[in-house]
């Protein structure tokens, strides 16, 4: 009896610890930054069931490794996010919100501002958005998942190399844009014209591989996905709001896992760099300031002479040049970020150098070559191949490590 009433008091004794415990646990945090997604599992892979505002008040229940179970303002609804969209305090902003979006509400809000967006664009279908918003053909599994990581810790190995070594700066862009209707609506245009390959086993491929990258990011918990383009041409396109696009050429022209890495991650270094949203915001500027102009030119009811004509268009021409040095900015900063995500993630670093080296091969032999501000001339294919060589070379060994040809033969060849 005594032995009996002793455990039962010991008994009692846990649960009254264990209550404490979760009671002091179950404390109150906040996101700090908007889009903060909300997923029934920890990792990225997992089913979107909330997008949360910034300053939105949740009960922490549970932390997982660099996730966080959290009980949403509906008192109901619980789910896993990312722990660097947590602050134990409020942001010091007088607008506090509190509202929250399911992730069904978020998607139709999406769908009809980029039917707004493109609206006026003969080749926009509402089919093509679906497909870029529904994505069921890019999903995986968490065991999925876990078996392609370990085949590719298996045979890559990492290198010590510091984020600070790409001296990177705070992009700059205007936050106002609705970042994920912007690139979806971009997504759709790209989609319509080209048409999109759904062989689920290739498209589940990439999409693993970009999962690899995007875990050795601060934004491991944002939304992204690769679309391939039925373009026999070689090239890629990064959207705003984690939209990735490779043409079938491009596959094609990779000979290994670490340089088809190599191009997913230089994609990814755009969208989270925002350079898409930077170079809008600047583009912007200057449809206001030539607005400007206009309603000017309205007032004065007088036509330019000669002269004038002349200054415009070499301040046009002045306005192109500057735009291509943007461009070519944000492509040196991409294959370094890029580099350094794939060698993060355990592939060769040295797989940018080579597709880079292929797709210049490539881009000289065309014909007629159709080059503007927003394409790259032969010099400027060399002066990127120059940049990230030196780049590479200073920060990494050469490894035969992280190629994985074997995989990438069972899916692409």
């Amino acid at each position: 009896m005594v032995v009996m009433r002793i455990y039962q008091q010991f008994a009692v004794f846990l649960t009254i610890l264990f209550l404490a415990s979760s009671t002091i646990f179950a404390q109150k945090v906040y996101t700090k930054r908007d889009n903060s997604q909300v997923r029934d599992g920890a990792g990225s892979y997992y089913k979107l069931i909330a997008t949360l505002n910034a300053n939105t008040e949740l009960v922490m229940l549970e932390k997982g490794n660099r996730w966080v179970k959290v009980q949403l303002p509906d008192k109901k609804t619980k789910g896993w996010i990312a722990e660097n969209c947590l602050e134990e305090k409020q942001l010091p902003s007088t607008r506090v919100l509190t509202k929250w979006n399911s992730a069904q509400a978020s998607r139709a809000a999406v769908a009809a501002a980029v039917k707004g967006f493109a609206k006026r664009s003969k080749k926009f279908t509402d089919r093509n958005l679906d497909v870029i918003l529904d994505q069921s053909f890019n999903e995986f599994s968490e065991a999925e998942f876990q078996a392609f990581m370990r085949e590719l810790q298996s045979q890559g190995e990492r290198q010590a190399v510091s984020f600070a070594s790409l001296g990177l700066e705070s992009p700059l862009y205007d936050a106002r844009l609705n970042e994920i209707a912007v690139g979806a609506g971009v997504a759709t245009r790209l989609a319509s014209e080209f048409g999109i390959v759904t062989d689920p086993r290739l498209c589940k491929y990439v999409n693993m591989i970009c999962a690899a990258i995007v875990e050795q990011t601060p934004f491991y918990d944002w939304d992204f996905s690769v679309f391939i383009l039925n373009d026999e041409s070689i090239n890629g396109f990064a959207c705003p709001g984690g939209y990735i696009f490779l043409t079938k050429g491009t596959l094609r022209a990779c000979k290994d896992e670490s340089e088809l890495a190599a191009i997913i991650a230089h994609e990814i270094a755009h969208i989270i760099r925002r350079h898409g949203m930077e170079e809008l915001t600047k583009r912007m500027t200057k449809i206001k300031a030539a607005q400007a102009f206009a309603e000017l030119e309205e007032e004065m009811e007088e036509e330019m002479d000669e002269s004038e004509q002349e200054l415009e268009e070499i301040a046009e021409q002045s306005y192109e040049r500057a735009v291509r040095k943007r461009l070519m900015k944000y492509e040196f900063e991409a294959d370094r970020y890029g580099a350094f995500l794939a060698a993060q993630a355990g592939y060769d670093p040295y797989g940018i150098i080579r597709i880079s080296e292929t797709v210049a091969l490539e881009q000289a032999k065309m014909q007629e070559p159709a080059y503007s501000s927003e394409y790259f001339a032969p010099d400027d294919a060399r002066e990127r191949i120059k940049q990230i060589t030196a780049f590479v070379s200073k920060h990494y060994k050469p490894t035969n490590k992280g190629r994985l040809k074997e995989r990438f033969a069972r899916y692409v060849r």
